[in-house]
C-alpha cells in the first residue's frame, strides 16, 4: 500500500487538497505562499482551468511517492 504524505507546505507536482474532496496539481510556488493550481470541473465550469489561490486557500497538500 503506497501512502501519500501531506503538508501545510506547497511544493511544485503535489496535489492541492480542498473541502468537498475537489483536488488540483501545484503547478508553480511563488515567494508570498500563493500557488498557481491547474485543475479541472472547478466550480460548474466542466472544463480545464487555472487560478493563483493565497497562501492558507488549500486544506492540505500531497506530496506524491518518490
Amino acid at each position: 500500500r503506497i501512502r501519500w504524505m501531506t503538508s501545510s507546505e506547497p511544493v511544485v507536482g503535489a496535489v492541492a487538497w480542498f473541502t468537498g474532496n475537489h483536488v488540483a496539481y501545484v503547478k508553480e510556488v511563488y515567494g508570498d505562499g500563493s500557488v498557481l493550481v491547474e485543475e479541472y470541473n472547478y466550480g460548474n465550469y466542466h472544463s480545464y482551468g487555472q487560478r493563483v489561490l493565497g497562501p492558507g486557500s488549500v486544506v492540505a497538500f500531497l506530496y506524491p511517492p518518490s
